[in-house]
């Protein structure tokens, strides 16, 4: 399954859109010409990706107190640590229910009811709300696909305040 950021991540999100160029099963971080060559040829959805993946990080890492460093805002934090190696983050491309070992020292978010379907969790669901739900007795949540119109700004506050609630960065 292909993977891209850190080896040992805090937080895992799983989408079922595949990478259009340079996925390999073995965990990569992204680099900055990788991440353009993604948009170039995978286009508008993937900048989104892109984009609300990194709001998210830089709005959790703001919320724990972690420290920027020289990264004041979340496009730079997209376009210098988004995904890297050291970043404690990690995307990963679902080809189906591929979850029976899991990171239990991860959190997994699960972008979008399709996605909850295709592993095979639907039934497990506790619904926190209309858009967001804690998969029972594992350590997911399932939240809007990462796409503007499903997870908005204040959806993503949602999902921040959530996952803040359940790891330490």
């Amino acid at each position: 399954m292909p993977k891209i950021g850190c080896n040992s991540p805090k937080i895992i999100v799983c989408i079922n859109h595949p990478l259009p160029v340079g996925a390999s099963p073995e965990t990569q971080p992204l680099t900055k010409d990788w991440m353009e060559d993604i948009n170039q040829i995978g286009g508008n959805n993937w900048r989104k990706i892109f984009n609300i993946y990194s709001k998210m990080c830089f709005q959790l890492i703001d919320l724990k107190g972690v420290g920027l460093g020289s990264v004041s805002t979340w496009q730079k934090y997209r376009d210098d640590l988004l995904l890297r190696s050291e970043s404690g983050f990690q995307l990963q491309y679902l080809m189906g229910a591929e979850y029976d070992n899991l990171d239990q020292n991860a959190l997994y978010l699960i972008t979008g009811k399709k996605c909850a379907e295709e592993l095979g969790v639907k039934d497990q669901l506790h619904w926190l709300d209309n858009d967001f739900a804690q998969v029972l007795g594992k350590n997911m949540l399932v939240c809007p696909y990462f796409d503007y119109r499903q997870l908005s700004n204040k959806k993503l506050d949602t999902l921040c305040r959530l996952v803040a609630e359940r790891i330490e960065l």
